[in-house]
């Protein structure tokens, strides 16, 4: 989420982290189709501990404050 993937500096804008995104899919992806070619992938669908541990955090949202709620929401 950072610039440079440094933990210490500034937040990089949402369209950075849409192509990092896209960027890390088209790897993964590539290496599955490598090492497993006969695999025949239609769908990428993740969600990784997007609700919070609290029901419900001030404000009203079920979802858990991370930084990438902070960019896709």
């Amino acid at each position: 989420f950072k610039e440079n993937y440094d933990a210490d500096g500034a937040f990089v804008s949402p369209e950075i982290m849409d192509k990092r995104m896209e960027n890390y899919i088209k790897n993964v992806m590539n290496a599955i189709a490598t090492q497993y070619p006969k695999l025949h992938v239609y769908a990428w669908d993740v969600v990784n501990e997007a609700v919070a541990d609290s029901p419900v955090r001030p404000g009203g949202s079920e979802l858990r404050d991370s930084p990438m709620y902070r960019f896709a929401g």
